[in-house]
């Protein structure tokens, strides 16, 4: 094992291959002009492994190479593609490249790099490195203490395996390689359906007889961030106190610059965690800005990588085809119908006898196997309407593949349900859930019970919020039914509840949204019911366009508890004397939505660290989206005056928060209703709001600080459909509105007076009464 570190005086020049999808991407740009900048006139080789993707006209033809006109025997680039997946595919057009260089006669050492190196000094001393050995890898790990201390046999390194696509040929690696692709191609050809074992693994072959690259300089990855010390400096970074030479920024991806992940994998260090990181992919974020290229360009392969039992069924049809057959691939536009057809029919023995793709998601799921146990028989539609939600919503499924759409369930009576005389009212909801619908059942019951109405709870505990304890669904019921549950969960209801709930009683749906274009998942709830009450003039609108069901305007309301915090509650809840910015929001909710990074950026145009101001980003269920959140704290930039909670506080310190907060800042893009700034204003906090949605309901420019916004569409990639609509808050105006209040004392006062008066007119009270009049309308009383 050789510790290869930079020598003093002139080095061998190596030739350099990259290793890339798609050569367009800002990264595969960062890794050629970091590599040009510091190899001055060496030989840069790309290996484009995306079939569909463009050539670089910059490169001479001799230096390029594409996998898709390798040749790897009788299989052709595709079908190991289709059958093994990315990594040995990669691999599979490493070696053969590789074989064509070193072939050539040139008998330079050939570094190979994957498309993530950032190359922060020359690397031509790695070719000048007195070490036999044809090939050389770069371990993860190193289980020692040091690499001085490694013996010669080294057992303690590539335990954890070797740093993909980074590879170090020299003088005699070509028989090796030829072995290595050889061996490769024949296990890919055998009839019997396996996966081959990755290359960089610690058991594999490849790293079995060859040296080490132990220096931390060229090691530093997202797979050993957590074990190697990386430390920012006036030049650059160093990596256990060594100059950075080479970092590999596998899976970077400048849309999401905060998670650096290895691919198929977790972070082992976190932006939130590490300053020193956080400027790390800050710099790296530069590089790919400034290089260029597309920013929003996927390669195929990205998207279109295989599942497991997806491969496996092309190693059954391949073994039945004639010898002029092809298999389809869907990164081809010739064949990618042929290969949807293909995905969406089912083979003779299928075990769903659905499709081939229900067939993947089923052999995966062994959930699925017992919950729909008679899949071929009584549970064929059940599967299938959860292939259509929520496989669609795990991502199990594609929607390409999608079968036939599920019949719509019936809401006739399987069970009946005792009736119960008198005006009362089923109130369906998440009882003891605590969510936004949690919060908002709790709440029509205690209007319900501000104006004597009857009801009974029906509870559903089917939500990822964390649960309170639950009432007992009776088994009698009143002729009302009041749903207090998202539209697309309608059929849920039916499934956990009964279709009985449904008969012989008129149904209300008591519905938020926060866009106005409805998704096709909400049609099938919007059947189920008679009429929408509508808790906002905002909700009232969408349902009244975009349904044919009689709307009422029935507010939540908008009571709460009050309490004044002591200096005690402000120092125990971590605020201190600096003026201080409050925002609230659940991981549960749509971040996007709720827009805490919009906070964050009026937050940093607002103020300087040196103001007295503070924003706290108080949130619950971030370690569910940890990416989300790792991209919020990516965007603080590191900034001290803002902090970042992420806990279920008790009912009291929760509402001491908001009270001890000197503002309470909101810029949504959307807010059916908006229950947290409501609670803000009630215990007398100023709110900052954006000014649109369901908050104008309480909020006017007398009773909060209103931020100007454009109504802009809202477009693919999120939960909501595309063709909505929602705010987009004007950044500048929010600052500049943060920065008045907080030098204007008496607008806060102002603010605190008028806000409290605007909540007046939603007491429990106030809304019973309203319903009052809405059932005796519906009863015809």
């Amino acid at each position: 094992m050789l510790d290869v570190r930079p020598p003093s005086g002139k080095n061998r020049c190596m030739r350099l291959l990259i290793v890339c999808d798609d050569p367009d991407e800002p990264v595969a740009l960062v890794a050629r002009n970091s590599a040009r900048a510091q190899h001055p006139g060496a030989e840069i080789h790309v290996l484009i492994c995306d079939p569909l993707a463009q050539l670089p006209t910059e490169l001479g033809s001799g230096e390029v190479h594409r996998a898709i006109d390798l040749h790897f025997g009788e299989l052709r680039y595709e079908e190991i593609l289709a059958l093994q997946g990315l990594e040995i595919a990669r691999y599979a057009a490493l070696l053969a490249t590789a074989r064509e260089l070193l072939q050539s006669g040139d008998d330079r050492p050939l570094l190979v790099v994957d498309k993530s190196a950032w190359f922060l000094r020359n690397l031509d001393y790695l070719a000048d490195a007195q070490d036999p050995s044809p090939i050389s890898l770069a371990p993860v790990r190193v289980a020692s203490p040091s690499p001085e201390t490694v013996d010669a046999a080294g057992e303690t390194v590539g335990a954890a395996g070797w740093i993909p696509n980074f590879v170090l040929f020299r003088t005699g690696a070509l028989r090796l390689v030829n072995w290595w692709l050889d061996d490769l191609l024949h296990e890919i050809g055998l009839p019997e359906i396996h996966q081959c074992i990755s290359p960089w693994s610690s058991s594999s072959v490849i790293g079995s007889v060859q040296s080490a690259l132990l220096a931390p300089s060229v090691r530093f990855s997202p797979r050993n961030a957590d074990c190697l010390n990386l430390a920012s400096t006036d030049t650059g970074f160093d990596v256990q106190g060594e100059p950075a030479g080479l970092i590999h920024m596998e899976c970077f991806d400048p849309n999401a610059p905060f998670w650096f992940a290895p691919e198929g994998g977790a972070p082992r260090l976190l932006v939130s965690q590490s300053p020193e990181l956080r400027k790390l992919l800050a710099a790296y974020e530069i590089e790919c800005a400034t290089a260029g290229g597309n920013p929003r360009s996927t390669s195929l392969l990205s998207r279109l990588d295989l599942a497991p039992a997806e491969r496996a069924l092309f190693q059954q049809t391949r073994s039945l085809l004639t010898h002029d057959e092809v298999l389809p691939v869907p990164w081809r536009p010739e064949t990618v119908e042929h290969y949807l057809n293909w995905l969406r029919e089912p083979p003779l023995d299928s075990p769903t006898g659905i499709s081939r793709a229900a067939d993947i998601v089923w052999a995966k799921r062994p959930d699925l196997q017992s919950h729909f146990s008679a899949v071929r028989g009584g549970d064929r539609q059940g599967f299938i309407r959860w292939l259509w939600t929520e496989g669609l919503a795990e991502h199990e499924i594609d929607q390409a593949a999608l079968p036939d759409a599920p019949r719509p369930i019936s809401t006739r009576a399987s069970f009946t349900f005792t009736s119960l005389e008198g005006n009362g009212v089923n109130l369906v909801g998440y009882h003891s859930g605590e969510s936004g619908l949690g919060v908002a059942a709790r709440r029509l019951s205690q209007a319900l019970d501000a104006q004597g109405i009857p009801w009974v709870p029906v509870n559903l505990t089917r939500t990822a919020s964390r649960q309170r304890s639950a009432p007992t669904t009776p088994t009698g019921l009143y002729g009302t039914n009041l749903f207090v549950v998202a539209p697309d969960q309608m059929p849920v209801v039916v499934e956990d509840i009964g279709p009985g709930l449904f008969e012989h009683r008129y149904n209300i749906g008591y519905w938020f949204w926060e866009t106005d274009a409805l998704p096709p998942s909400h049609r099938h709830g919007i059947s189920l019911v008679d009429e929408i009450w509508s808790p906002t003039a905002y909700l009232d609108e969408i349902w009244h366009t975009t349904t044919s069901l009689p709307t009422t305007l029935i507010p939540t309301p908008l009571e709460f508890e009050q309490v004044v915090p002591t200096a005690a509650d402000r120092a125990r809840l971590g605020l201190d004397d600096r003026f201080t910015f409050l925002f609230s929001y659940d991981f549960l909710s749509i971040p996007k939505r709720k827009n805490p990074l919009g906070a964050i950026k009026a937050f940093r145009a607002a103020f300087e660290e040196s103001d007295g101001a503070r924003l706290i980003m108080k949130s619950i269920n971030a370690e569910r989206h940890r990416q989300q959140f790792e991209e919020i704290a990516f965007a603080a930039g590191g900034r001290t005056d803002i902090s970042f909670s992420n806990e279920y506080l008790s009912s009291q310190d929760r509402l001491l928060l908001v009270a001890a907060a000197d503002c309470y800042l909101s810029l949504h893009r959307s807010e059916g209703l908006g229950l947290t700034m409501a609670e803000a204003m009630a215990n007398g906090t100023p709110v900052i709001a954006t000014g649109y949605s369901g908050n104008l309901d309480f909020m006017n420019a007398d009773s909060g600080l209103l931020v100007d916004f454009d109504l802009v569409e809202i477009g693919p990639g999120s939960y909501y459909p595309p063709t909505g609509h929602w705010a987009e808050p004007d950044i500048n105006h929010a600052a500049f509105l943060m920065r008045q209040l907080k030098s204007q004392p008496e607008l806060a006062s102002s603010l605190e007076l008028n806000g409290k008066a605007m909540l007046e007119r939603f007491t429990a009270r106030a809304v019973g009464i309203r319903i009052a009049q809405r059932l005796n309308e519906i009863h015809g009383r």
